[in-house]
């Protein structure tokens, strides 16, 4: 299932790239949809194969991955196009040349991990009961809240992150004080969360999620009232460091307390 999601993305991301007319473009993104739904079965993945004294760790690291590759991505692809001379087109073609290399190495490095118990039933009704036992599992339930809440308040906030560094910088070299701050956050977020999940190792993972998710809300309450973009840099770094640190603990929690079909 992870590979073919690999393989589903390398094939959008080509797509993208011999796109020539707005609906082929469109057409290569709608296929995107395909990719999605690999995200449990990493996690039933790790649960499976990370030692339990390590999981908080491990989900962190897993978690920092995409943060890092939030703020390093736009990065690389800007020195493709301006020191290499490239196009946006050969940005896509690399990006799914990559995908097809994650698919080889998950092939060849990750072992199978296959259920205990196979099911034989169909792919329908397997999805069906899925979705029946998780919403009848109160633990779910109260993680898919906390997650849902937490996910909302950062899509909330973060598409005007850009408006608080125009109104904290002015017009001056404004594109650079915007890619400081929301590259910083991403950044820092991303290399300090694995810390977290030590620490939610050591002392569990709930007093790290309610820590994280109340800083989390008061690096959001500070923000707005910011009006300088080093003040700005620290705030949104911090907000990013706790909201990747809270979504390694929900996952944490996930993977201990939801119980194997």
């Amino acid at each position: 299932m992870i590979v073919r999601s690999a393989l589903v993305e390398a094939v959008v991301l080509a797509g993208v790239a011999a796109s020539r007319e707005p609906w082929q473009l469109a057409g290569s993104f709608i296929g995107m949809g395909l990719s999605l739904g690999n995200t449990g079965v990493m996690l039933a993945v790790v649960r499976e194969t990370a030692p339990r004294d390590r999981l908080g760790t491990i989900l962190a690291t897993i978690g920092a991955a995409g943060f890092l590759g939030s703020a390093l991505g736009p990065v690389l692809a800007g020195l493709i196009v301006d020191l290499l001379g490239l196009t946006l087109t050969h940005v896509y073609a690399i990006s799914s040349g990559l995908m097809v290399g994650v698919s080889l190495l998950l092939i060849l490095l990750m072992p199978e991990v296959r259920p205990e118990k196979p099911v034989t039933a169909s792919p329908v009704r397997i999805a069906l009961d899925s979705l029946r036992g998780a919403a009848a599992d109160p633990a779910t339930r109260r993680l898919f809240t906390l997650f849902g809440v937490a996910f909302l308040g950062s899509m909330m906030t973060g598409a005007y992150l850009p408006l608080l560094v125009e109104r904290a910088n002015g017009p001056d070299r404004l594109v650079s004080a915007i890619a400081a701050v929301t590259g910083t956050a991403a950044l820092v977020g991303g290399a300090l969360s694995p810390f977290a999940g030590y620490v939610g190792d050591r002392v569990g993972f709930r007093p790290v999620l309610a820590g994280t998710m109340i800083l989390s809300g008061a690096a959001l309450l500070v923000l707005p009232l910011i009006a300088s973009v080093a003040g700005l840099v620290v705030a949104a770094a911090a907000f990013s460091l706790c909201h990747a640190s809270s979504r390694a603990m929900i996952f944490g929690l996930l993977s201990i307390e939801v119980p194997a079909p």
